[in-house]
């Protein structure tokens, strides 16, 4: 069997052809009209960080302590990428920049970049009847909306020019800036993620492809009354709101009980805390599964006592179709998006926005300045004052449960994990076992 898992970066949920949206995406419509996706669901992070380690973990991202792929991993935590790992699978995570994506996150096997197409098409094809697990972070379709490889340094210039340009000529460059990310999206759809189920399927493999984004992004809609545009983080990660966390959620191909059921739309509403056990579930295998090695490279030792596994599997809800069985959604995001650089050690100040969505309604919550503002949705109906109460009530002890990160793995530091990792690679194939 094999698992693809594909993140495309900054992809709401309004935006591909399926959900009605402006860009030319037949390839994804055909996987989601061909299999199962939901309606609504939202990311539990605000921006990439914290998303992914809610979608791996099952956890909200300020129980985890990560907000940076140098941060060490807590050493008792179980992640989706582990659980894949012990039921036998064989692990592959792609990152844009693999020097330091997932770093420190255990059971990733091998890291590769996500930016050689080729390569992780080839890298697919491989492996025979294996069981494989596929992570792939594509990152194209993330500003400044690209459809070919950018070094670091080019990327950082060409962002810089975006913003500052969206900063002086909002409405002119918000909408160039939306008709690159439709093309990006596209030749995601078209010329990258056809080719990866394509390659998934080679020798008459059975596939389950899960499609999905870590966050959405606007340009510039979300910023209140008076606020001018100051960083990539005014996209997406520091307003949160539906255009910057909702994103699609798509479901094809073979489970472990058969066929994903074709042209469902799956009401109700799911959050990023339920992917990690949603794709264990629907691949057979147990979920969290045992705590990771405690010899991998970049793990810290925290006293933690319960994970708080908030995620449910809505594998049922895959299959029958039947409603996410949530009523609200909860959302965490980082001091770094308000300042950007800055990551405190201490978790009650790293971790600074706490919101929670209803069907009526936003309800975030602001540590630093301790602001507790209410947007009403659309359709929904004004919350009255005791249901404000508990709800700021209930996000003001979640901040106060956040934990604390571990310093970050500095550079010299991140080399000598990456020898180490060499090394031990070395070791495994002289014994036979990476044959």
């Amino acid at each position: 069997m094999v698992v693809l898992f594909v993140i495309a970066d900054s992809m709401r949920a309004d935006a591909p052809g399926f959900a009605g949206g402006k860009a030319k995406t037949p390839f994804l419509d055909g996987l989601a009209g061909e299999g199962s996706h939901f309606n609504d669901f939202f990311v539990s992070g605000a921006w990439t960080v914290p998303s992914l380690m809610s979608m791996f973990s099952g956890s909200l991202a300020h129980k985890i302590g990560i907000c940076r792929w140098r941060h060490p991993f807590p050493a008792g935590r179980p992640t989706l990428l582990t659980a894949f790992q012990y039921a036998g699978f064989e692990v592959s995570c792609f990152h844009p920049y693999p020097k330091w994506g997932f770093l420190t996150i255990p059971g990733k096997g091998r890291v590769q970049s996500s930016q050689d197409i080729d390569a992780v098409v080839n890298s697919i094809k491989e492996g025979g009847d294996a069981d494989r697990f596929f992570l792939i972070h594509h990152w194209w379709t993330h500003l400044p909306y690209m459809t070919k490889e950018l070094s670091r340094k080019n990327w950082h210039a060409t962002v810089d020019f975006a913003l500052e340009s969206l900063s002086r000529h909002p409405q002119r460059i918000a909408k160039k800036l939306e008709e690159n990310y439709l093309k990006s999206l596209n030749h995601f759809s078209e010329e990258v993620l056809a080719r990866y189920v394509d390659a998934a399927a080679h020798g008459g493999r059975k596939v389950l492809t899960i499609v999905t984004g870590d966050h959405g992004e606007n340009w510039g809609a979300s910023l209140p009354e008076g606020r001018k545009l100051e960083h990539i983080y005014d996209l997406h990660g520091r307003w949160i709101t539906d255009e910057n966390i909702r994103t699609p959620l798509v479901f094809h191909g073979d489970c472990a009980n058969g066929t994903i059921p074709s042209g469902q739309k799956i009401g109700g509403m799911a959050a990023g805390v339920d992917l990690g056990p949603t794709v264990a579930d629907l691949a057979g295998i147990p979920w969290p599964g045992p705590a990771p090695l405690k010899s991998t490279p970049g793990l810290v030792e925290r006293n933690e006592t319960d994970l708080k596994i908030i995620g449910r599997s809505l594998a049922p809800c895959v299959m029958d179709g039947s409603p996410a069985p949530r009523d609200e959604i909860l959302t965490v995001s980082t001091l770094n998006t308000h300042v950007p650089q800055t990551y405190p050690l201490d978790g009650k100040e790293m971790w600074r926005t706490f919101a929670l969505r209803n069907q009526n309604a936003w309800f975030v919550f602001d540590s630093a300045d301790n602001t507790k503002n209410v947007s009403v949705l659309p359709d929904g109906a004004k919350p009255g004052d005791d249901v404000k109460k508990e709800v700021f009530d209930k996000l003001e002890a979640l901040w106060r449960d956040s934990v604390d990160s571990a310093p970050i793995v500095e550079d010299e530091e991140l080399d000598a994990l990456r020898r180490e990792e060499a090394q031990i690679a070395r070791n495994l194939r002289s014994l036979g076992y990476l044959d």
